[in-house]
């Protein structure tokens, strides 16, 4: 990890909460906080797609990701 990436997980902690990480701007957060090191949670309503980024994330990144499939913007998802 660089410094760069230290002083991040050191400033916002090791792990990051990502919703809607399935498509778009969540699923770039997930990528760009991986990259920094940070261990995400990924959440969004597609199991599949988020188990593929969890895999490509951690292969990518050596970072560790838990996976919930979940729709959010039902109240049974919360």
């Amino acid at each position: 990890m660089s410094n760069a990436s230290s002083a991040f997980v050191q400033k916002y902690g090791p792990w990051a909460l990502v919703t809607g990480a399935s498509d778009g701007i969540g699923r770039a957060f997930a990528v760009e906080l991986a990259r920094r090191g940070v261990h995400v949670i990924l959440v969004a309503r597609h199991q599949l797609q988020l188990e593929q980024l969890a895999t490509s994330l951690t292969q990518a990144h050596g970072v560790q990701c838990q996976v919930l499939a979940a729709n959010l913007s039902h109240s049974q998802g919360v």
